[in-house]
């Protein structure tokens, strides 16, 4: 499995012959740590914040492990500012390349047929703490004029769901689970919410910047860098100020999209290659 140590040996014949390794994520980034690798390791942060970061016996643990890397990228300056400070030990070693998204893919996508009525609100998320998504229900609870379309599964699925079933919204949201086709599920959407506590690079959010569609976010790190002055923004938790956020952003409608495909032109996947590239051959001058 993921978590078997015994994955920084196998890691370690898989490297042989590459000038660099590129990896992702925990524990991926502790077992390519501990291989011994003679070549360059670049590793990627996605997030602001992790658990590790609650728990003092990991920070010994994360300082040796991030020191071993050659580089790491960071997909928005607060997760860079955060990492470091974690981390002293990466100071002069990060960078900043957020992440790309194939923007045609969204602006060409045919919308996707729902049986929900409009103005319709569309969030993509894992369905655990991180994304706050009973802020959301709250909200609609205050909305009764939207219906909402929720993609992403997790663990509070079923707490959720009894949680509209208890707010009476059940017949105007809907729990898709996990889709394929999230481009026609954006371009089915009038507006997209993203109540989360924190992000890292905020991905679904970075999805409907590409769609064009008016964002309401929270006020919670991690979405700043992305969108910018774009969206309408609301204090974590706040679910009455959220039902303000979206009513403001229907009326704006316009506004919104103009101001997202502003922003969308920052996150083509080929800029991102291209920043990756330039790395890559800078660590192996």
């Amino acid at each position: 499995g993921i978590r078997d140590p015994r994955n920084a040996a196998w890691l370690k014949k898989l490297a042989q012959g590459f000038d660099l390794v590129h990896v992702q994520l925990w524990p991926a980034q502790l077992w390519v740590s501990l291989a011994g690798l003679k070549v360059p390791i670049v590793a990627t942060e996605q997030n602001t914040f992790n658990r590790r970061r609650d728990i003092p016996l990991f920070k010994p643990l994360d300082h040796w492990m991030y020191g071993q890397f050659a580089h790491v990228i960071c997909v928005s300056a607060e997760a860079e500012r955060l990492l470091v400070e974690w981390a002293p030990v990466l100071s002069g070693r990060t960078s900043v390349i957020v992440n790309g998204l194939p923007l045609d893919r969204y602006r060409n996508a045919v919308p996707l047929s729902l049986d929900l009525a409009h103005p319709l609100l569309v969030c993509a998320a894992r369905l655990e703490l991180q994304k706050d998504i009973p802020t959301l229900l709250d909200a609609m609870a205050l909305l009764p004029e939207f219906s909402l379309a929720i993609a992403g599964d997790g663990p509070l699925r079923p707490v959720l769901e009894a949680q509209a079933e208890r707010l009476g919204i059940t017949s105007r949201v809907r729990f898709l689970g996990r889709i394929p086709n999230i481009p026609e599920l954006l371009a089915a959407a009038d507006v997209y919410v993203q109540p989360s506590l924190y992000e890292g690079f905020p991905r679904a959010t970075g999805e409907a910047v590409a769609a064009g569609l008016p964002l309401v976010v929270s006020d919670g790190p991690g979405f700043t860098e992305l969108v910018g002055e774009a969206a309408w923004r609301f204090p974590v938790g706040d679910s009455q100020a959220l039902a303000a956020a979206i009513r403001t952003a229907l009326v704006n409608k316009q506004v919104g999209r103009d101001r997202s495909q502003q922003r969308a032109a920052g996150l083509s996947i080929e800029s991102c290659a291209a920043e990756h590239i330039k790395l890559y051959r800078h660590l192996l001058r």
